[in-house]
């Protein structure tokens, strides 16, 4: 599928900056919620009628989406899991 495509061809780019996060102390949840807020911008700005800014924000915060695990799994164990 095409999100397999963009996800292994994005790997490259934000592998590095997922482990680089998780060696300053930023937790999973953190990026989470980055991404939540990041949704929500674009239901805001889609609201707005920018829809091609809503666009570009949406593949920005999809692509972004899978990173926790990544940080999660170069890290101990937290608190919730």
């Amino acid at each position: 599928m095409l999100t397999d495509r963009v996800r292994q061809w994005s790997q490259g780019i934000l592998d590095p900056i997922a482990e680089l996060l998780a060696k300053t102390g930023v937790s999973p949840n953190v990026v989470t919620f980055i991404g939540f807020l990041l949704m929500v911008l674009v239901g805001v700005v889609i609201s707005q009628g920018y829809l091609l800014a809503a666009g570009v924000l949406l593949i920005l915060a999809a692509v972004s989406s899978p990173r926790p695990s990544i940080i999660s799994s170069t890290r101990a164990a937290l608190f919730f899991g």
